[in-house]
C-alpha cells in the first residue's frame, strides 16, 4: 500500500508508457525493420544476379548464332582458332572463343567393348573415321564474361558437311579390295 491507499500494482495508467516498455518497443521495431532491410537486400542483389544471367545468355546465344551463320556461309575456313571482342551495346560484358579439332576417343578400345575383332580392315577403318572427323569437326567454345569477373561457357560442335561425303567415299574405296564386292549367290 501507498501512502494514499492505493495499491501500486493495480493502480490505472494514465501516464503513459514506462521505460521498459518503450525500449522494448524500440528493440523489437529495430530488429524487424533490420531483418526487413536484409531480405529486402538479399533479394535485390538475387534479382540482379537473375537479370545479369538472362543477359549472359542473351549474349552468348546472340554470338553463338553470328558465329554459326558466318560458319554456314563460309565452311570452316575462317574461324581462327581464336577470336575476342566485346559487345557494342553492352560495354560491361566481353566475348572470347576458341576452336579445337575434335578428338574421338580411341576406336581400338570402342571395338574391344562392342567384341569385334581386330583385324586389319577393322583397324583402318577406325582410323580413318577418327582422321575424317577429326578433320570435318570442330568444337567451339565461347565465353561471355561480365565485369573481368564472371564467366560463362557455351560449347558447340561444328561440321562441314561439304567435304565430309568425298572424303569417306574416298576412303571406302581405298580399303575396298581392287576387285570391288561382289554379290553372294543364293542356292
Amino acid at each position: 500500500m501507498t501512502r494514499n491507499g492505493e495499491n501500486p500494482w493495480t493502480r490505472s495508467r494514465k501516464k503513459g508508457f514506462t521505460l521498459i516498455e518503450v525500449v522494448a518497443a524500440t528493440a523489437l521495431l529495430a530488429t524487424l525493420l533490420t531483418l526487413t532491410s536484409l531480405v529486402w537486400s538479399n533479394t535485390f542483389r538475387r534479382m540482379q544476379k537473375s537479370k545479369q544471367i538472362r543477359q549472359i545468355v542473351i549474349l552468348l546465344e546472340q554470338k553463338m548464332n553470328e558465329l554459326e551463320t558466318l560458319y554456314k556461309i563460309d565452311t570452316l575456313q575462317p574461324l581462327p582458332e581464336q577470336d575476342k571482342g566485346d559487345f557494342p551495346e553492352n560495354k560491361n560484358f566481353t566475348w572470347q572463343y576458341e576452336t579445337r579439332p575434335f578428338t574421338l576417343p580411341e576406336a581400338l578400345i570402342l571395338l574391344k567393348m562392342q567384341q569385334l575383332p581386330q583385324n586389319d580392315t577393322n583397324s583402318k577403318v577406325t582410323q580413318i573415321l577418327k582422321d575424317i572427323l577429326s578433320e570435318s569437326i570442330i568444337e567451339l567454345k565461347l565465353t561471355v564474361t561480365f565485369k573481368e569477373k564472371t564467366k560463362y561457357s557455351l560449347s558447340s560442335y561444328f561440321i562441314n558437311y561439304k567435304d565430309a561425303p568425298a572424303k569417306v567415299l574416298s576412303a571406302v574405296t581405298n580399303i575396298v579390295p581392287t576387285g570391288g564386292l561382289s554379290p553372294s549367290e543364293d542356292n
